[in-house]
């Protein structure tokens, strides 16, 4: 991203980023959230064909669980944005 900035003559005032971590019943909540925001969950470890099953969602749940959930039972998704302030 720098070379494009700097390729096309752009002036940075300011980089930064944010983080936003939001809570969730569930990580099937997680995934019907991340699908309302237009983002893909099929295409998963690039597969092209990728269909959830019972089983898939299953060790999804599992394993998000295992990773990202807080001593309430709920889970937890965290994004991060980054802000970039220029001119030309």
């Amino acid at each position: 991203m720098a070379y494009r900035v700097k390729k096309n003559n752009f002036t940075i005032l300011e980089i930064s980023t944010h983080q936003y971590k939001l809570t969730f019943d569930s990580p099937y909540n997680v995934l019907k959230h991340i699908q309302k925001t237009g983002v893909s969950v099929n295409n998963t470890d690039n597969q092209d064909n990728f269909t959830w099953t019972r089983s898939s969602l299953k060790e999804f749940e599992e394993k998000y669980r295992q990773l990202f959930s807080d001593n309430m039972g709920k889970v937890t998704l965290t994004y991060e944005v980054l802000l970039i302030s220029a001119y030309k």
